[in-house]
């Protein structure tokens, strides 16, 4: 959902890393509607709103710098949301393996008895669908982040 001009809430589908997918005053949302007790669903899948978070990441480099020492990128402001939002940085012409980022603010159905917990997962881009590891903290963290040695960066919960 986005807040337009005027102010007012308007549903858009977006994709994993948050680009718009389509127009959102013609790509109906399929199965959009809302359930017996007031709350947006699509099919069996509950809507929630997504709390932004900005994010750093950090990846090391393949090649040591010129003195032997470690060489590593940075990539900061990226932009995210828990809802499954994800960021990427590396790969390419940085020197780096390409990481990813993925956010989840987690309620487990019943009969689950796992507490509701904030998710950073770190994925590699040839199993995007297999996390290489993941940290979990409050839902309501401010902040959380990971070190994997090869990979490490942070999400901070956006004010406002």
């Amino acid at each position: 959902m986005r807040t337009s001009a005027a102010g007012a809430h308007e549903w858009q589908p977006i994709d994993k890393f948050g680009g718009a997918i389509g127009d959102w005053r013609t790509t109906p949302i399929a199965g959009l509607g809302q359930s017996a007790d007031g709350h947006w669903a699509i099919g069996g899948s509950e809507i929630r709103r997504a709390a932004g978070f900005t994010c750093w990441m950090s990846i090391r480099k393949f090649a040591n710098k010129p003195d032997g020492s470690e060489d590593w990128t940075y990539a900061g402001k990226l932009a995210n949301f828990d809802q499954g939002g994800r960021v990427r940085s590396g790969g390419g012409s940085s020197g780096a393996p390409e990481a990813i980022f993925r956010l989840r603010n987690v309620i487990w159905p019943a009969p689950s008895t796992n507490k509701p917990s904030l998710v950073l997962y770190v994925h590699r881009p040839d199993s995007p669908d297999h996390a290489e590891s993941y940290v979990w903290a409050d839902p309501d963290a401010k902040l959380i982040g990971i070190n994997l040695r090869w990979v490490q960066g942070s999400c901070t919960r956006d004010e406002g």
